[in-house]
């Protein structure tokens, strides 16, 4: 959902944004909000080739040393975060609207909700890494993602939030616009998809970026100014900002909603037009690309067909993912929820960057609380890793395949609490 970068001075938070920026701006990429762009690898492998149709994107897991192994790994010993995360999780499965999200692979709402309600007990008890595995292991099984094609391997980058000078009121220093969710785009009700826009009793495709900038159709409906349309595009790949305003103030901006286009990253296109490397693209490539040629860039972005709205958040409810609730630091991650049961225990395993060029096995408990343009199909997964400069580093750096997998109650286990309430 986001990328910041913490409160810091503003020569600071640029050489963080360098640094990040090797993975959001090559082509891939918070639904709301986690939009991390990437670059293909030299393998040219489609980690976001879609399901084939009537596939199943989890299937369960029957090795039992590999099930223990994960769960042993995972093991977080009274985690206040990860309660955190988990308690943000059932929060949302009691919304009179998450039911309209299901079933999703096979998964119904009932089974989805009692998962998360009855791995919240276990977490509660503080249980010792043994009783931890026995509990799980007895009420739950586990399910794998199929991966991008059919091996298992999924691809997982980073995000954070991101931080960003702005003003309320448009200035020769402040220029380019984010607005507030239009009234005319219409979405629907209990699953948020974006149907169109509306226009008299009918509803049409939501105009492009190029078409909504082009014709400045938005007008009046400006939230706040920011430097160059770089920046405002960066702040929409993201989902969401801080925003150090020019009156001292602070804003904290969020998702309020998209046109419902499909989303190309501005690296992929650059890459496309033959104009960098892909060993090359990064910010302080992008920058000086855009200072040398500034209507060419903003030509690129405006191939990106998907436009993002955005609406002020309080302190305490930033950055949010697209369930609603405010994302936790690697205990959050984006997933396509197209593809994956929104809001759901997962366990991903992978490696992810330490502060210095090695990378550090990655074996965590999380929950899927978000998605993002650019995370698609089931070959796709985006760690949330907070907020601030140590989060923006890891997140930058965030490239490596792994696997992701799932935890539901047992039929025979949710049978058995049936009974019981009987």
């Amino acid at each position: 959902m986001t990328i910041a970068i913490a409160t810091l001075k503003l020569s600071t938070r640029s050489m963080l944004l360098a640094a990040l920026c090797s993975a959001v701006l090559a082509s891939g990429g918070c639904k709301s909000t986690s939009n991390t762009e990437i670059a293909e690898p030299v393998a040219a492998k489609n980690y976001t080739q879609p399901l084939a149709p009537g596939v199943n994107p989890l299937r369960k897991v029957e090795d039992q040393a590999v099930y223990r192994r994960l769960l042993e790994a995972s093991y977080s010993a009274d985690d206040p975060l990860l309660l955190e995360a988990s308690k943000r999780a059932a929060e949302w499965f009691r919304k009179p609207s998450a039911k309209g999200f299901f079933p999703v692979a096979g998964i119904t709402f009932d089974r989805a909700q009692a998962s998360v309600d009855a791995l919240l007990e276990i977490l509660k008890t503080n249980p010792s890494q043994s009783q931890y595995v026995a509990s799980v292991m007895d009420q739950f099984d586990l399910y794998e993602s199929v991966g991008w094609d059919g091996s298992g391997e999924v691809l997982f980058t980073g995000y954070c939030a991101m931080d960003f000078d702005a003003s309320r009121t448009r200035s020769s220093e402040f220029n380019f616009p984010l607005y507030t969710r239009p009234a005319d785009l219409v979405v629907d009700e209990k699953t948020g998809k974006v149907l169109g826009q509306r226009v008299g009793n009918t509803t049409r495709p939501y105009p492009t970026r190029r078409e909504i900038e082009e014709s400045g159709m938005l007008a009046g409906t400006e939230l706040v100014y920011v430097r160059s349309p770089l920046d405002a595009y960066f702040i929409q790949v993201n989902g969401s900002a801080k925003l150090w305003l020019e009156d001292g103030s602070v804003m904290y901006l969020g998702y309020s909603g998209t046109n419902g286009r499909e989303y190309t990253g501005l690296g992929a296109t650059m890459i496309k037009r033959g104009i960098v490397d892909p060993s090359r693209v990064g910010l302080p490539f992008i920058r000086d690309y855009y200072k040398a040629h500034p209507q060419e860039v903003l030509d690129m972005i405006r191939d990106n067909d998907r436009y993002v709205f955005f609406t002020a958040y309080e302190s305490s409810k930033w950055p949010a993912g697209s369930l609603g609730y405010r994302v936790t630091e690697k205990r959050t991650i984006a997933t396509d929820k197209d593809v994956f049961p929104r809001g759901g225990a997962v366990i991903v395993d992978t490696r992810i960057p330490t502060f210095g060029r090695t990378f550090e096995p990655f074996t965590q408990l999380m929950f899927d609380q978000d998605t993002g343009g650019a995370i698609k199909a089931p070959g796709r997964g985006d760690l949330y890793m907070g907020e601030g400069a140590a989060a923006g580093l890891i997140a930058g750096r965030q490239y490596q395949e792994g696997r992701l997998y799932y935890l539901f109650l047992k039929e025979s286990t949710l049978q058995a609490d049936a009974g019981a309430r009987r």
